[in-house]
């Protein structure tokens, strides 16, 4: 991590406006950047990409451009499921995203695809044979496991799925419930951006900071 620029955007994020406007243009940048990253990790041209999320070869250029900011989560999905990875959308805190932003580079931006990920996560200590018996009857749904937290108003509003329904938890659940319902990768994804007109020159060439070499 940079720790440098870290300090730098922590003393700046004091006025509300920088720290907004900061984070708005970091989020495009770092979203453009990461598909042609996790394109490039897989050896896909951006036709390639373009083929398997049924896009033109146009509007992957477009998507990989740091200056994008018209992002869908239809759009998202689309080149997550053909990256073979999991779109993730959560709402974070300022002080996270420095660290984020500090942190930005290359190897932190790739994912590895659904069996690889999958190997490594079962041949971890955690998921041994002996220890690990898959029953697909014991495992709520998504929503099914929110409804439990009190998260969505019932299991069965947010999913129907036949696993959510034939789910112990669930039925545990029910029994309580009161409801019945840019071809160049950027070296710097923001030498091209400049931030705010007032921003320093060492930030605005973020490359300085080390980022994606």
């Amino acid at each position: 991590m940079n720790s440098t620029l870290a300090n730098e955007l922590t003393d700046r994020f004091a006025d509300p406006d920088y720290a907004r406007a900061y984070m708005e243009e970091f989020v495009n940048a770092s979203i453009a950047t990461q598909i042609k990253v996790l394109r490039e990790q897989r050896g896909l041209t951006q036709e390639q990409l373009a083929t398997l999320a049924n896009m033109k070869q146009g509007r992957i250029s477009a998507l990989e451009d740091v200056d994008y900011g018209s992002w869908t989560i239809a759009t998202l999905r689309r080149i997550a499921d053909a990256l073979d990875v999991v779109l993730k959308v959560s709402f974070e805190t300022f002080g996270s995203s420095v660290t984020d932003v500090a942190s930005f580079s290359r190897a932190n931006l790739q994912r590895d695809g659904l069996k690889k990920s999958i190997k490594s996560l079962a041949e971890a200590p955690k998921f041994s044979k002996t220890d690990h018996k898959p029953s697909p009857l014991a495992i709520p749904s998504a929503a099914s496991a929110m409804a439990l937290q009190g998260m969505v108003t019932s299991p069965r509003q947010a999913d129907m799925s036949p696993w959510a329904q034939r789910s112990p938890m669930l039925d545990k659940y029910e029994e309580k419930s009161e409801d019945s319902p840019n071809d160049q990768f950027p070296r710097s994804a923001f030498e091209s951006l400049g931030f705010l007109p007032g921003m320093n020159a060492n930030y605005r060439n973020y490359e300085q900071a080390g980022a994606l070499q």
